[in-house]
């Protein structure tokens, strides 16, 4: 008993002194900004470290982009900054359940690169020690992220956690063309069925049949899934994304309408389209790759996509529409917040040179930066045209993937500030005019996800994990016709005893005490 009584005390004794140890049970890291900076660091201006390091990478590729290590921007920076990558670049499909493979591991690779690290996952690899804290990085080493929390100040909430650290950072995007998807119309298919630009719910049904009976061989709508089908015409029926859900928020009170009529009627709507073949069965199911291959054969009639540098080719044939107004007189269009994409970098606490990590990701949230992000080098990947703006050379153009072979940010989820000088990639005047036409029809404050406590975040992944499962295998089953809706009182019984209404409390409770 006596020989016990001392491991016990020198196991105490140890996680007191590696402070790895704590009453919940989790190894916590002591925050890395809290030591001296190493000797081969600089903590201004480049190269970020006198001799190189080599780190490891764990990041998403899109289907639109091509292989980290050949990318000219990752190459480039590389010489700038004397830090070197091993990078393990995993394409977006399967990608989250790599993922969780990796933060399964010991030994973590050291930083996560465009990596849709969830809120629940910050929460729960930060606090266990997985990740290291980030705000004594930044507001020590990272200049011009801390400029931006102090102009945003919402953006500072979005990635703080409710024990006050900052585990993962998010994209930070001021232009609304990059918050949204456009809906893109076939001008030349508008004017062989000689018809308007759909105003109504109506007018697009007729449009689309029109499509349809003009060419049967065709596709008349089509979007990249069903939640981008559903974000794109929910605002017909008044509902929105808030909160990084399906919820509305008026007057402060949260409501989650996976029950309302108003889904219902949108559902019955959508099925319509759906079994008249007048939206593409593959939204059921597609690999995004393959819809870009469809965007870009200029053969559907309408599709969503934020902005036409992905179908180039055929981007003079589309133009934006404005949103469609329901049969209740609504007229809204989803967006994103500003804070748009969840821990899409964060570093791990196998990194043995934090300093340097933020130092190398902070250069992307600047302007200088911004601009070497989105367009490379002048002269060299782009040249300015005659009225100032910036042109990728045909080198960048011809390469297999075009931009997304030379930089990162194709496909969206990468850790940057964009801003109208840096984003006209994506803006383009035909981009510009599209989401001219959404702008109005916008709201006006976009919550991102909340933050929950540690406590609170696993009941909440367990309760929509559930209610997520029943509901989007109902909502396919509804637009396709497998499931009548007449079974609707069903679906809505099984809804509330899963437990929408407890999940609605807890989304309630933290708008009052991040956003309210």
């Amino acid at each position: 008993m006596k020989k016990s009584a001392l491991v016990l005390l020198l196991i105490a004794a140890a996680c007191l002194v590696f402070s790895g140890c704590s009453s919940n049970g989790s190894s916590k890291q002591v925050d890395p900004a809290n030591k001296d900076a190493p000797d081969n660091f600089n903590a201004e201006g480049f190269p970020i470290v006198n001799e190189p390091i080599t780190l490891t990478m764990f990041a998403s590729r899109s289907a639109a982009n091509g292989p980290y290590k050949d990318m000219f921007m990752f190459k480039e920076y590389e010489k700038k900054t004397n830090i070197k990558f091993e990078y393990n670049d995993v394409p977006s499909e399967g990608f989250d359940e790599k993922k969780n493979l990796v933060f399964g591991k010991k030994d973590l690779p050291d930083i996560f690169y465009k990596a849709s690290i969830s809120n629940d996952q910050l929460m729960k690899y930060g606090s266990s020690g997985a990740l290291f804290p980030l705000e004594g990085l930044i507001k020590k080493y990272a200049p011009n992220i801390q400029s931006l929390f102090d102009q945003y100040p919402e953006v500072k909430k979005a990635v703080t956690t409710p024990d006050g650290h900052i585990y993962g950072m998010s994209s930070i995007i001021e232009p609304l063309v990059q918050r949204t998807n456009k809906l893109w119309i076939n001008t030349k298919m508008l004017e062989e069925v000689n018809m308007d630009e759909p105003k109504t719910t109506d007018d697009l049904y007729n449009l689309l049949k029109a499509f349809k009976d003009k060419h049967p061989e065709r596709t008349p709508f089509l979007t990249s899934s069903v939640q981008d089908l559903v974000n794109a015409l929910g605002g017909s029926w008044g509902l929105y994304q808030q909160m990084g859900y399906r919820i509305n928020i008026n007057d402060d009170k949260v409501h989650i309408w996976l029950t309302d009529d108003k889904y219902k009627e949108m559902l019955m709507y959508l099925n319509k389209l759906y079994k008249e073949g007048l939206i593409g069965h593959k939204v059921m199911d597609q690999e995004f790759a393959e819809y870009i291959s469809q965007m870009q054969s200029g053969e559907l009639g309408l599709f969503t996509n934020q902005a036409t540098d992905a179908f180039p080719k055929v981007a003079d044939q589309y133009k934006g529409i404005t949103p469609i107004k329901g049969p209740h007189g609504d007229q809204g269009y989803n967006s994103s917040p500003i804070a748009r994409d969840t821990g899409t970098f964060a570093i791990s606490s196998s990194n043995k040179y934090p300093e340097a990590s933020i130092r190398w990701i902070d250069y992307f949230y600047g302007d200088e930066g911004g601009m070497f992000f989105a367009h490379g080098v002048e002269g060299t990947t782009f040249n300015y045209d005659k009225d100032g703006i910036q042109q990728y050379t045909d080198e960048v153009k011809n390469l297999p993937k075009g931009t997304g072979s030379a930089f990162p940010w194709p496909g969206g989820g990468t850790p940057q500030h964009s801003t109208l000088k840096t984003a006209v990639h994506v803006n383009t005047p035909r981009d510009a005019e599209a989401a001219s036409k959404i702008e109005p029809y916008v709201l006006k404050k976009v919550y991102p996800a909340p933050m929950f406590e540690e406590n609170v975040s696993k009941k909440i992944f367990d309760l929509r994990d559930d209610l997520d499962t029943y509901t989007n295998e109902s909502r396919a089953k509804f637009i396709t016709g497998d499931l009548s809706f007449d079974s609707w009182d069903q679906y809505v019984s099984t809804v509330k005893d899963i437990g929408i209404e407890k999940l609605e409390n807890y989304y309630q409770e933290a708008y009052d005490n991040q956003f309210k």
